[in-house]
């Protein structure tokens, strides 16, 4: 099927748009080389940034308002689903997701599903809302890991050598708990992408 937009109502084709591609291991960095113009990478992993001509680094929070509380249910929309990555990565990359804040409520939700649907259940609602084995970890004090800072002054993203971002920042900012270490960032050798000054 093609979708062939009138002259007007779209960019003219062909439209050049940069691809990024989402990768954690040798295989898919192997693809990314191969297909794709930047990599994207989550988890603090920056250790192949400098392969790539830029590099895009997720990270996740929210701003909070005047006195908000950190269980208040805008937070919970708004940095719950980043917060429960935590979990997601701990048990795909084989940590202990009981470790963490509502860990085991969240294990306890997770194992309720037959093994060939854990997968599944774990993805559910990923990065976008909370899922029954998020909720139940919420619910048992998860928002507590969310870490309060304040931020004054420039915030500094770096993913290469040659390409930084600047932000000016005067905030106070609520972020989630980085996820446990991986296989694949336990190496990691590049300093952290994320600076405050």
């Amino acid at each position: 099927m093609r979708m062939m937009h009138p002259g007007t109502n779209a960019p003219q084709r062909p439209i050049d748009l940069l691809v990024l591609v989402s990768a954690l291991g040798p295989k898919g960095l192997a693809v990314t080389h191969e297909i794709a113009d930047v990599l994207f990478s989550v988890n603090g992993e920056t250790a192949h940034a400098r392969e790539f001509t830029w590099a895009a680094l997720g990270i996740h929070g929210t701003v909070l308002g005047e006195d908000e509380p950190l269980d208040s249910p805008r937070i919970r929309a708004a940095a719950g689903p980043g917060n429960a990555l935590a979990c997601h990565a701990a048990y795909e990359f084989g940590g202990d997701p009981t470790a963490l804040p509502g860990g085991q409520a969240w294990l306890d939700a997770i194992t309720a599903h037959p093994r060939t649907q854990r997968h599944l259940a774990v993805h559910d609602q990923h990065l976008l809302d909370l899922n029954v084995a998020d909720t139940a970890a919420w619910n048992a004090g998860s928002w507590q890991a969310i870490t309060s800072t304040t931020v004054t002054g420039t915030l500094t993203v770096s993913a290469t050598s040659s390409a930084s971002t600047r932000e000016t920042a005067s905030r106070k900012s609520s972020t989630s708990p980085p996820a446990p270490t991986s296989p694949a960032n336990s190496n990691a050798s590049s300093p952290s992408p994320v600076t405050y000054r």
